[in-house]
């Protein structure tokens, strides 16, 4: 009898122990080439809904792109093309502590308020602590990392100097791999793309956080310039983030393109009747049982309001 309570102990302890490692984020959206490599394994590609574990790694191809929220908070990160990081995460019993080891590529964190966790971003530059806060991140093992700061407040020690600084909504961090860093303030531009070359756009937008002031010009480009979903086209939807040059134009550090489908994304989150689809649905769950509907509203240029249904499944 004794022996069998030693047993039933031991059993009851391993348990406890597997299930604390795993389950801390989910991902929500896969495009194109993404794999995932679990800890002695090997690479595999991810899907959609995979429950993700402390310790797996994910890297995205060229035309690969997904959507990963941690359990807890509703935490996103979107982890853009040619990326590769891994995830870390200690459970305790109301928050998981979260620290994403990026090798190299590119981000946006939205991150919940850590109330009771953390939230570190690791790179072999820096690292950043976030309390909560919206960001871009890019690291590049030669180059070093930029923060871009959209809301809240990041904080960023340059590994090699030990250097801090922090960076707000409205302004860059960068930290070099020679231990330098640097805060400015950056402008963010939204809007259509008139002409684009190799080493500049012309764009027609709104200055956000700058008073809402009209913008119409140049935005020069060159091989710090970073990009967000596909290669800049005349007439594409456009965010540009850059720094304000003294001739009144804007030297970009970041030109993100919206895709269409992260457009229908966001239309669906405005529409009241929703996707009718859970992006957090647990692993193993089909998301094809079912036909769902989706309507996105739209005003056009006259301002009528428009409805789109797509039905599928």
């Amino acid at each position: 009898m004794k022996q069998l309570r030693i047993a039933i102990v031991l059993l009851l302890s391993a348990s406890a122990l597997l299930l604390g490692q795993d389950k801390i984020a989910v991902a929500t959206r896969v495009t194109g080439q993404v794999t995932l490599t679990k800890p002695s394994d090997q690479p595999a590609p991810l899907r959609r809904n995979t429950v993700l574990a402390t310790g797996d790694k994910i890297k995205t191809g060229a035309d690969g792109i997904t959507v990963l929220m941690f359990i807890d908070d509703k935490t996103i990160l979107r982890i853009q093309r040619n990326t590769e990081l891994s995830l870390g995460g200690r459970r305790t019993a109301n928050a998981i502590d979260k620290q994403i080891n990026m090798q190299f590529g590119k981000l946006k964190a939205e991150v919940a308020e850590q109330r009771l966790g953390q939230f570190l971003i690791s790179t072999p530059t820096s690292v950043a602590s976030v309390k909560g806060t919206d960001f871009w991140a890019t690291s590049d093992p030669v180059l070093g990392d930029i923060f871009l700061g959209i809301s809240g407040l990041i904080e960023v020690r340059n590994l090699i100097s030990n250097s801090v600084i922090e960076v707000g909504g409205g302004q860059v961090g960068i930290s070099t791999p020679d231990g330098e860093t640097e805060v400015t303030t950056y402008v963010l531009l939204v809007g259509d793309l008139i002409s684009v070359s190799s080493s500049q756009l012309s764009m027609e937008a709104t200055e956000i956080g700058a008073g809402g002031e009209s913008f119409n010009g140049q935005i020069a480009l060159d091989n710090a310039t970073t990009y967000a979903g596909p290669a800049p086209t005349a007439g594409s939807k456009a965010t540009v983030s850059g720094t304000l040059n003294d001739d009144g134009s804007v030297r970009a550090i970041q030109v993100e393109i919206q895709e269409e489908e992260e457009a229908i994304e966001e239309e669906a989150k405005e529409s009241p009747s929703g996707t009718g689809q859970d992006d957090d649905a647990p692993e193993g769950t089909d998301p094809n049982d079912d036909t769902n509907e989706l309507r996105i509203q739209l005003e056009d240029a006259s301002g009528e309001l428009k409805e789109i249904i797509i039905i599928f499944q």
